[in-house]
């Protein structure tokens, strides 16, 4: 009866092994996009990483960095999780900005349009919007992935010449999540 309760548990709680429900679908959309003032780039090819990069001071839990690349351009994104146990149930998206404690951070978002411009986010004009995870396992790291939803709005100075000034952009999408080895 003990390994039937464990065995249950487990497939509640998603603890490791060959857990079929681990892991992002076939049909997971592959990437998010950045859009808005007529601007639309893509992302994709994300990697979590249990780095420990946010982790709030007096936690056990081992906090869940994810990057991915712009797919045409030479942008990026990163998140920190602090408390990736908690992504199945959606988390609030915000900046790392001191004295703001947001259940999840976008950390860096940087996109290169082809007019020769490139956009960045800067934490402190902020972000809101949510970030939530399904057929993730083990906090994140499980060999299988999961598949991330987000869906936010923020602001992106430009650079690179008169033509590139600030947008105001939704970054939304589902997007497969590799576990970083």
């Amino acid at each position: 009866m003990r390994v039937i309760v464990v065995s249950l548990v487990c497939a509640l709680a998603g603890c490791g092994g060959d857990d079929s429900a681990c892991g992002p679908t076939n049909t997971s959309p592959a990437g998010l996009s950045v859009a808005g003032s007529g601007t639309n780039l893509f992302f994709a090819e994300l990697m979590a990483g249990a780095n420990n990069d946010c982790t709030p001071t007096g936690s056990d839990v081992i906090s869940l960095t994810i990057q991915g690349t712009q797919t045409d351009g030479v942008g990026f994104v990163t998140f920190c999780i602090p408390q990736p146990q908690k992504l199945t149930t959606g988390l609030a998206l915000g900046s790392d900005v001191p004295g703001d404690e947001p259940a999840a951070i976008l950390e860096d978002l940087v996109a290169a349009t082809t007019d020769g411009c490139t956009y960045s986010f800067d934490p402190t004009t902020g972000v809101t919007g949510t970030v939530r995870a399904t057929g993730i396992c083990d906090d994140g790291t499980n060999a299988a992935g999961f598949a991330l939803a987000v869906s936010a709005t923020l602001a992106m100075t430009g650079s690179g010449g008169a033509s590139c000034g600030t947008l105001d952009v939704q970054l939304a999408g589902t997007a497969k999540v590799a576990h970083q080895q």
